[in-house]
């Protein structure tokens, strides 16, 4: 995908210190996002957690003509597949959602309130009728 995430046992995270710093200077490195900057963007208290990587993105625009270029991690399962979804990173195209629901019992519609990656498993939950009590993010469908 266009991140990934690091971690490493409490003993072994002195010697990433440097492979971090490394790592910053890499071109397909977008952020390296460590410490209480994990925080800011909602990765919950983990120990293990080293940091947050978001690859590189430019705005040169793509085989088919779209805005927006990304650099890819593999997993070392294989090359990933373009044109699937992935792992996204804390780029516009990663972070401004979309969500389309087409169903005979939906009327058709728009909603032009600011939403949130989060707000799109409440919504499919609500839809489904099934309970969503202790989640963040809100159903768009009320």
């Amino acid at each position: 995908g266009t991140a990934a995430l690091l971690y490493a046992m409490p003993d072994a995270r002195p010697a990433l210190a440097p492979l971090l710093e490394a790592m910053r200077a890499e071109p397909w490195a977008g952020s390296i996002v460590t410490g209480d900057a994990l925080d800011e963007h909602g990765f919950g208290p983990d120990e293990a957690l080293v940091a947050a990587i978001d690859t590189a993105h430019t705005e040169r625009p793509n085989a088919h003509g779209v805005p927006g270029e990304r650099w890819m991690i593999e997993d070392g399962e294989g090359t990933p597949a373009i044109g699937c979804g992935h792992h996204g990173g804390l780029g516009p195209q990663e972070t401004r959602p979309f969500l389309l629901i087409d169903h005979p019992s939906i009327a058709a519609g728009r909603i032009a309130d600011t939403t949130c990656l989060i707000d799109i498993a409440p919504t499919l939950l609500d839809f489904l009728g099934a309970g969503r009590s202790g989640m963040d993010g809100r159903s768009l469908l009320r």
